[in-house]
């Protein structure tokens, strides 16, 4: 966030914030209309995009209300709902799984699509990778930033990478940047 007064502030740093005083839901709301909005505008001008990515706070996964304004927001854009990469932390699981995978898979089955973000920082299940309906997997930038300099991070990640390539499941290395 570049505030006008502070400068750069990290999401880091303001989340925590918005979670505590429970203006979180209505910030990713906010944020699904801009999204929205802007695909529209995207449209009109005819670049093309072949979708954008939400990231989707771990306690709002499971809420009713997610789905109602992303359908509503879809339907009053004139939008297609695989236009749109819903992005679940995998630390958002951990509270009850069994909910979390429900609402993944009506996600998908509304035409979402759904990645796994932050793989790696959190509980690192491969139960997930076994059991959810995702078809991207974010490999966290923790373990991309010291790739050259760190064994045990290539390592990790060329793992990663080749086990969700054979589940069939897309791999996207968050923080390159350089060759």
């Amino acid at each position: 966030w570049n505030h006008p007064k502070y400068g750069f502030i990290s999401p880091a740093t303001f989340i925590p914030i918005l979670e505590k005083n429970d203006l979180i839901f209505d910030v990713t709301d906010w944020i699904i209309q801009q999204v929205c909005n802007q695909l529209v505008e995207w449209r009109e001008k005819n670049t093309p995009v072949s979708k954008v990515s939400i990231n989707i706070p771990g306690k709002y996964v499971t809420n009713p209300h997610l789905v109602d304004i992303l359908m509503r927001m879809i339907k009053n854009c004139q939008l297609t709902t695989d236009q749109i990469e819903l992005e679940i932390t995998e630390t958002s699981y951990v509270g009850n799984i069994n909910e979390a995978m429900i609402a993944v898979e009506n996600f998908r089955r509304l035409g979402f699509l759904v990645a796994l973000d932050d793989f790696g920082t959190g509980y690192s299940s491969l139960n997930y990778l076994k059991n959810f309906p995702i078809k991207c997997l974010k490999i966290d930038k923790s373990f991309i930033d010291e790739i050259n300099n760190n064994k045990r991070d290539y390592a990790i990640t060329d793992s990663i990478i080749d086990l969700v390539h054979n589940l069939g499941i897309h791999t996207v290395a968050e923080g390159i940047e350089t060759v």
